[in-house]
């Protein structure tokens, strides 16, 4: 009959003390590192959003980027909340336009690539709305943005 090996236990060997508190010193440092990180960068606008389209005059005849959206007076620019559906189609489809490269998944939809994109938003299909209304979403957040932290406008 073989030999059996004895059974090895599950326990880990526990660190020494002074390497549990290093470990954990390094992971706090590593975890306010990565914070601060995250929160400059949720306060800085990318630099091509400031070359986008943002929003119209308020005579609703000239798209106005970011940059012109803030340094004009409001009552010179048009609110997100004031502009039609056709106004909000045509900032979306410029937008979208103005990119590299665009694709989005959307459920029910599929894939959809810039032409597409651009496609739905002028007929105003029910992926157009959506595309429509993530917009707004972003425009609203990026504004928000540029105007809580002025410092924060990189790439002008």
């Amino acid at each position: 009959m073989p030999k059996r090996k004895p059974a090895r236990s599950t326990k880990r060997k526990k660190p020494a003390a002074n390497q549990k508190r290093a470990r954990s010193s390094k992971r706090r440092k590593s975890a306010a590192k990565k914070k601060r990180s995250r929160a400059s960068q949720a306060e800085r606008v990318p630099p091509r959003q400031w070359r986008l389209p943002a929003g119209f005059k308020a005579d609703g005849t000239t798209m106005v980027t970011l940059q012109d959206l803030l340094s004009l007076p409001e009552q010179e620019t048009k609110r997100l909340d004031d502009l039609t559906e056709t106004e909000q189609a045509d900032l979306t489809a410029e937008r979208l336009r103005n990119l590299e490269k665009f694709s989005i998944t959307l459920v029910g939809v599929g894939v959809l690539n810039k032409e597409d994109a651009i496609r739905e938003v002028k007929a105003h299909t029910s992926a157009g709305k959506t595309l429509v209304e993530i917009e707004k979403r972003t425009l609203e957040m990026v504004i928000g943005t540029a105007r809580a932290h002025p410092r924060a406008r990189g790439g002008r």
